[in-house]
This record gives structure tokens, sequence and C-alpha cells, in this order.
């Protein structure tokens, strides 16, 4: 077979065996070597590179490199190392080629392309086997950038002048199963950690002019989770990136950061322990920085939270505490970071704790009496300090109540009260006396609130505010009152027509400012005690007389009772029913007079009356005391003074019968008289019968050496419409008998009849019953009805009388309508 080489697709034989086959040629017939003289045939197969050696050279070329493959034509083939031809490029089989490398000065890895040009340039294909490369590895990503401990964790490592052979190493340890998948990418399996961090992932090449890539930020590979251990700073603005420097553990390429759910807009890892990341414009308030790799995300806690904006107070609990401070007080709301100030009311706080971004503990320093702002401040270069509102207030103290407006309000309750005072914060209860109001509502400053009155009872109510340190001290300034006032008495009640004495007049529903008036007369000084159940006031001047005392609110006025009487000068008694009494006592009297106040006693002589009841300022129901025969004075004394001396005061004690309408003790005497029914004359005799009465006769005499005797007579009634007199003369001009002791019975007593008489001792007393009249005339004379008569010696004790009263007009009488009145006299 002959040998040569191919010039232009036609191997070069050795000339002399060219010229020999000319020879042959010629004498061989022309169509039968067509074959010799035919064009090259074209190549129609690509070359291929399954080897470069060495792989590795210097950037500034030269580097002579042996090229495994297929379809290499001598004379017909080009080598390019990427994109730069290579020179002396040797074809020594179809397999193998030698060529040098060109510089290439920006380094790296290229293909080394092997081109046939026979006909048509056909480039070998490129794969990780034709890899060329200038200078060391680099590696510039890791994907993950972390896995377990135990390794196992197939990472692609992205970089440069990556080429076959090369090998990856994670830190100390060797990796497994490397494979380059390109000039800048290859596959490692990560070999078991020997503990938990942070390690370097290299790639060395072979050849001396390989090497081993640099360490950088770019080639960490955590075995472990992230910690955060400070952040840089903690605040910025709200809405705005700001760049934080982040401080740690375990540091990788391809962490991620989270400023609480929001991705950082830009994330550089620096070192195993520093990261720098830009916090989401979109950021206002308090979060977490989280970093996060392939194993797991840092915990949370007070070192990694960053705010964005100023901080915000939404509450605070408890909101008092003593004026002393050291309270422990929790604080809610948002923007908390480590380092956070707190004062409160502009006093520094001391042992602040941020639990988060949302809450933290701080200890009150002491304050002033009443509520303060509690605030927060951030700790950065440019310091912001959270709004105040009514969320932060905080009281030192109790609460206090200065004033109630209104200060009255109905019994149903609803009003809307506005409160002021100091130390109120949210969340403190509102009572009116012991019932708790409702919409309680506290205003920005701590010094007023808005509740709504719940319903009680009419009458005065204390307004307390409790919180945390404890209740409002109850003062005037704090009451309520429900409904009208009332008045339920005056002392004293009764003075000078100058005035100028003080009164103090108890009640309920008093307030504070009020008016006082004494009749039409409004007092110039009104004080209202504690509790508004009473009041001191200035009296005015005023005539002689009694007046009402009323007190007027919102609600109202006072009602006018006989307990809010005040009288101006002192009592006047004019006159005394009955006049006399027995020594013995017991006698009821009823003392008319003017200027009675309700504590007004009442004396006979110089002995107070057993028993005294004012019923009203004219009027007063007394029982006299035992006492000598003879008149003496009855005297009322009131807080203005006593009665004056007049004969209309006058009582005798005279010992003469009692009769009354009850049994001992008597509280009336009305029974004395008996009114008869009108009787209308119809031409013949009318009746007109009373119903039955009883009535009682003592003898209280001791001695009962004389009897009695008791008697009724007639007289006309003070409305009969129709004198006795209008008519018949003889029988107007009747002369009623002596014994009647009275000039006006001028009714004959013919015309008086009695029935169902009955005459005994009451019960208890043991003295013979006296005798029962006949109903006819006095035994001694004409014009009275006996009703009973009682013997010397035996008329001790009580008697009981009954009987049915008839008064009988003739049917000759002048027409008309007739009545009158039974009088009795006991003689």
């Amino acid at each position: 077979m002959l040998r040569g080489r191919r010039s232009g697709g036609v191997r070069a034989l050795p000339r002399l065996r060219l010229v020999a086959f000319a020879t042959i040629a010629s004498l061989l017939p022309l169509g039968s070597y067509a074959f010799l003289t035919a064009a090259p045939a074209a190549a129609d197969t690509a070359p291929t590179v399954t080897a470069v050696s060495p792989d590795v050279g210097p950037v500034a070329g030269g580097t002579a490199v042996t090229i495994t493959g297929t379809g290499f034509i001598v004379g017909s083939t080009t080598v390019a190392f990427g994109t730069t031809p290579a020179t002396d490029v040797t074809v020594t089989s179809d397999t193998t080629l030698t060529a040098t490398a060109p510089a290439n000065p920006t380094g790296g890895s290229v293909d080394v392309v092997v081109t046939a040009t026979d006909t048509v340039a056909v480039p070998s294909a490129t794969s990780p086997d034709d890899l060329f490369a200038y200078g060391p590895p680099t590696v510039t990503g890791l994907s993950p950038g972390a896995g377990p401990i135990a390794g196992g964790t197939v990472v692609t490592v992205t970089g440069t002048s990556f080429v076959p052979g090369a090998s990856v190493s994670f830190g100390a340890t060797a990796a497994t199963d490397v494979t380059v998948t390109s000039a800048t990418t290859l596959q490692a399996t990560a070999p078991a950690g020997v503990d938990t961090g942070v390690v370097d992932v290299t790639v060395t090449t072979p050849g001396s002019d390989g090497g081993t890539s640099g360490t950088s930020p770019l080639d960490l590979y955590a075995y472990a989770a992230p910690t955060v251990t400070a952040i840089a700073p903690s605040t910025g603005l709200a809405d705005t990136a700001t760049s934080v420097t982040i401080t740690g553990t375990d540091f990788s390429f391809g962490d991620t950061v989270d400023f609480g759910a929001t991705p950082a807009t830009i994330v550089a890892v620096w070192s195993p322990t520093m990261i720098v990341a830009s916090s989401p414009t979109t950021l206002d308030g308090g979060v977490d920085i989280t970093v996060a790799n392939a194993i797991g995300t840092s915990p949370t806690s007070v070192v990694d939270q960053f705010a964005a904006g100023a901080p915000t107070v939404t509450s605070i609990s408890p909101s008092a505490g003593p004026v002393g401070g050291g309270g422990t007080v929790t604080v809610t709301g948002d923007g908390f970071v480590l380092g956070t100030p707190v004062a409160f009311g502009g006093v520094a706080a001391s042992g602040v704790t941020v639990v988060s971004p949302t809450s933290l503990v701080a200890t009150a320093p002491p304050g002033p009496t009443g509520s303060v702002d509690l605030t927060v401040t951030d700790p950065g270069a440019t310091p912001v300090t959270s709004a105040t509102s009514v969320a932060d207030l905080y009281a030192y103290g109790v609460p206090t109540v200065t004033a109630v407006s209104p200060d009255t309000g109905p019994v149903t309750g609803g009003s809307a009260v506005t409160v002021t005072g100091s130390g109120f914060v949210p969340g403190l209860a509102v009572s009116f006396g012991s019932v708790p109001a409702t919409g309680v509502t506290v205003n920005a400053t701590g010094t007023s609130l808005q509740v709504i009155a719940p319903a009680e009872a009419a009458g005065s109510v204390d307004v307390t505010a409790t919180d945390a340190a404890g209740t409002s001290t109850i003062t005037l300034n704090d009451l309520y009152a429900y409904g009208a006032p009332v008045v339920t008495s005056v002392v004293p009640d009764a003075g000078p027509l100058t005035g100028g004495n003080y009164v103090i007049v108890a009640g309920s529903g008093f307030v504070p400012g009020m008016p006082a008036y004494f009749g039409a007369q409004e007092s110039t000084s009104v004080t209202v005690m504690p509790g508004g159940t009473g009041f001191y006031a200035l009296v005015p001047s005023a005539t002689a007389g009694p007046v009402d005392i009323t007190a007027t609110t919102t609600q109202g006025t006072s009602a006018t009772t006989l307990k809010d009487a005040y009288f101006y000068g002192t009592p006047v008694v004019t006159g005394l029913t009955p006049g006399t009494g027995s020594t013995a006592g017991g006698t009821s009297v009823t003392i008319t007079g003017t200027g009675f106040a309700p504590d007004s006693t009442v004396s006979f002589g110089l002995e107070p009356a057993t028993s005294a009841t004012v019923t009203s300022s004219t009027s007063i129901s007394a029982v006299a005391p035992a006492a000598n025969l003879g008149v003496i004075p009855v005297r009322v004394t009131s807080p203005a003074g006593m009665s004056p001396l007049t004969p209309a005061d006058n009582f005798e004690y005279d010992d003469q019968l009692q009769i009354s309408c009850a049994p001992p003790p008597a509280v009336s005497s009305s029974c004395n008289n008996i009114d008869l029914p009108a009787v209308n004359l119809q031409g013949e005799w009318q009746n007109a019968a009373a119903p039955a009465n009883s009535l009682y006769v003592t003898d209280d005499r001791g001695d009962a050496t004389v009897g009695w005797s008791l008697s009724a007579y007639l007289v006309p009634s003070s409305d009969n419409p129709n004198s006795w007199c209008d008519g018949w003369s003889g029988f107007c001009n009747a002369t009623a008998g002596s014994d009647s002791a009275s000039s006006n019975a001028k009714i004959p007593a013919d015309y008086l009849s009695l029935t169902a008489l009955s005459c005994a001792p009451a019960a208890g007393n043991s003295s013979p019953a006296p005798l029962a009249g006949s109903g006819g005339n006095f035994p001694i004379g004409p014009g009275a009805v006996s009703l009973c008569t009682a013997q010397a010696g035996s008329s001790a004790g009580t008697f009981k009388v009954d009987g049915i009263f008839s008064l009988q007009v003739p049917p000759w009488v002048y027409a008309g309508q007739y009545e009158a009145t039974v009088v009795f006299l006991v003689m």
C-alpha cells in the first residue's frame, strides 16, 4: 500500500512512487485510471475531541497540548482554544494531534475545538472532555449552600476554569462523585462534616499550571442552620430600604434573609458570620430578621429585632402604680428593638426588657400623682419617639375625681356624664355609688372621662374611679344626685327674724352648687355635706311666720312638707281645748297658735307635757302632766324661743269630770258633741236618729265625796240652713231648763229622745254602775235629758255610757230643713 500525506483532501505520496504511479498510468487505457484523476472525497463526519492533555495552562499561552479524538486529517485540520486559533497544529494520526495553546488574558476554561477543512469546515462538538483551563479555577456559587452534617448533598458548584479531573474539597475533606458539566459548573457530593459550621468549597485542577480556587464568601457551605446574634442598625425609616449588617453564625452562600415575612431586597454574604441585607421598602413597624439556608431558619430572639419608623404604644398593663415607682409594666405596641428607651412622663424607666417587636417590660420610675404618657423611643442615630395617645396613659397613685357634670340625673339612669379629675387610664372602672357605670371613655390626657350613669334609687351617691392602684377618695366634688332633692329635717327649725344663724338641713339628693331657699329668700351660703345627705345654710332675714326650706337641682325642687319648716320668731299660744283637766294628769289638750316648729316642746307650768305632737305650724296635741289645783300657763318652746304669757294659754287643774270618746288615756274630747242628721219637715212628725254613740266619763277626783250626773241638751247646729227661730215664735222662744247651764239651749228638750240607754263601769273599773236616766227631763228640772247618775262614794274610775239619740220635729213647725247638736254636761 502506498503511504503519503494528503494535501487538499488527497493524501501526499512519496515523489518516487508517484513517478512510478504515473508511468504505470500511461500504460493503461484512458478510461482505466479515471479514479486517479477524480477530486478528493469531502469529509462527511465532524471530528470529535475526547481528551485534552494537559487541560490547564497559563493565560500567556504556549502550552503544548495533545488532543485525542477522531476524524483528524493531516493538512486539513485546525484547532481553536475557544475562539482563538492554536498554533503549531500537527496531526499525528486520525485520533491524535498536537497544538500550542494561544494566550487568553481573561482566563477561565474554554472548549478546544477541532475543525476538518477538506471541503466544508465542520467543527467538533463541544463537551466537558474538550475543556482547557487558563489558570487556577474560581468558585462563584453553590447550590444548595448548606446540607446536613452527615453529608450526601449533591451540590452544584459554579465558577470558572473547571476541567475534567478537577477535584472538590469541603473544607479539608474531599468531595465524592465530582462531575464537571461545563467550564463553569460541576457537581460534587458533599462529604460528612467534621463539625457543624461553615467551610469553603474549593476546586482544584490538575497540572503544574492548575491550582486550587481561592476562598471567598461565594464558596461558603454550611453544615448547620444559621443563627443571628446581632444586627446594626436596629432601626430605620418607615417604607425605606435600610442596609442592615447581620452578625451571626453559619452564614453561607445562597442564604436568604427575611424581615418578618417579607424578603430582603438585597442580600450579600460577607463571611460565615456577617451578612448585609436591605430592608423591604414596604416595612413600617418591628420585625424579626431571620436568615435561612437549606437546613433551616435562624431562631428569633430579641437580638434580631428591627424596626422601621417610629415605635407605637397600643396598651400598657397594669396602667397604674404607686407614686414611688417600682411597678413592672408590660407595654404592647410595635417597633420595639434591643436597647429601646422607655420613659414615664419624660422620666426614664429602668429594667427595660424587650420581649418581641410588639412587647416589652419596663420598671416604672417614681412619678407625680396623676396620669402621664408612657413613650418608647427607637435607639437609632436619629431617635424617634412614639406618638402619645390615651392608650399609653399610666397613672401614679389612685385616681381623683374633682368634678361631675352634670351632677344630677333621673333615677332611670342613661345620662351621659363627664367626670373630671386626674389619674384616669383606659380600663379603669367607674361606679355611681355601688353600681358600675357603662361606656367609660378616657380622654388623651387622663384628666377627664365620659360615662353613662346607671339606674339608681333617688338620692346622692359618690362617683368613684378605680384602677390597679386603688379607688378615688370620696369627696364633695364627686357627688351625683338621682332625682329631685328631699328635705327630711331642719335643725334648728326656728330662729330670729334677723336671720344670720346657720341651720343643718338633712335629706338626700344634695349636690355642691345647688341653691337653697327659705320661702322665697335664697340663702347666701350653702355648703353640702359629704354624701349629699345634708347641707349647712345661712338663714336670711324674714318676717314672722313659718317658711319651707327647699333645695333645687336640675332634677327639680324638693317637695314641701312639715319636715322642712323653719319658723321666724317665737311661737304664740292662742287657745287650749279643753282648758281644764284633772290634777292626776292625762288630759289630752289641743294647743292652737302660730310658729310651732316640728321640734317644739310643751310645758304645763314648769312641768313638760307627758307627750307633745306637732301636727301643724298652728296646732299641737299634748297630754297634760299631773299638777296641783290651780291655773298654770301652757307654753310652747321652739329653737326661736318660748311663747309669751297670754290669757289664752291658761290651763286650770280643777278635777272636774272628763268626757271623751275613748277610754283613758283619752286622745280626744270631740265626743262631747253629737251632730244629729238634718230633717226636712214634711207636715208630719219627723225623726232623725243618730247612730249609737259611746261616751266615757272619767272621775279622778279621788275622794268621790260627791256624785255626778250626765245630761244632754239640744242646740242648733252651726250650719243649720233654717234657724229654729225662723218660724213659729212660740216654738223658738221655748225656755230651756235652768239646769242646762247653756244660754243657747233654745230647743225644747221634749224634742230630744233617747233609746237603748245604758250606763256601766268601763272595763277594769270596780265601782258600782251609775243609775241610768229615764230619758226624760233632768230630775231636778226641765230642759235636759238625764243620761246617768253616780252617787257619792261610788264614782271613781271610768264609766261607759251608750245610747241612740233622736231629734223629733213636729209637723206644725215652720217648713224647712232642721238639724241640731246634742251637748253633754257633767254636773
